[in-house]
C-alpha cells in the first residue's frame, strides 16, 4: 500500500497532484524498463483508488438517502438545509478530487507538442523527418492519454 491508496489517510487535491506529478515524472525520466513499470503501475493504482472511493462514497451516499427519504420527517429536514447548496460545489472531497485529476490528465493530454506550432501543414509535417519532437513531451502526452484511458 501507498499512503495514495491508503484508507487510513486521505490524500486530496493539491498533496494528491503533487505525488501523481512526482510518480509521473519518475516514469518519464527513468531509463529502466523496471522503474518505468513500477511507475505506470502506481500512476494506475492511484487513479484507480481516487476513483474507487468516489464511487464507494457514491453507493453509501445513494443509501443513505434512500434510508431518509422511507421517513417522511427526515426527508423535511434535508429539503430545507439543500436549499442552499451551491451548484459548483461536489458532492465530497473525493467527486473533487476524481474531477482535479481527471482535468490534469486532460491537460496533459491536450498540450501541444513543440513540432505542433511550426506553420507548416499537416500532410506536409506527417511525411517530413526533420521535425524534432521533444521525446520527453511526447511521451508525457501518450502516458496521460493512457491513464485516461
Amino acid at each position: 500500500k501507498t499512503i495514495m491508496t491508503s484508507p487510513q489517510c486521505g490524500v486530496h487535491e493539491a498533496s494528491m497532484l503533487l505525488a501523481l506529478r512526482t510518480t509521473f515524472h519518475v516514469y518519464l525520466v527513468t531509463k529502466s524498463t523496471s522503474c518505468k513499470s513500477s511507475a505506470k503501475f502506481a500512476l494506475l493504482d492511484m487513479l484507480r483508488s481516487v476513483f474507487t472511493r468516489m464511487e464507494a462514497h457514491e453507493a453509501v451516499a445513494k443509501g443513505q438517502v434512500t434510508q431518509k427519504t422511507t421517513t417522511p420527517a427526515a426527508a423535511q429536514t434535508e429539503q430545507s438545509s439543500d436549499g442552499s447548496v451551491a451548484s459548483a460545489s461536489f458532492a465530497s472531497q473525493y467527486h473533487t478530487d476524481s474531477y482535479v485529476l481527471f482535468r490534469a490528465l486532460c491537460k496533459l493530454s491536450s498540450k501541444n507538442l513543440p513540432a505542433d506550432n511550426e506553420n507548416e501543414p499537416d500532410r506536409n509535417r506527417l511525411f517530413n523527418t526533420q521535425t524534432t519532437t521533444d521525446p520527453l513531451a511526447l511521451n508525457s502526452k501518450i502516458l496521460s492519454l493512457e491513464l485516461i484511458l
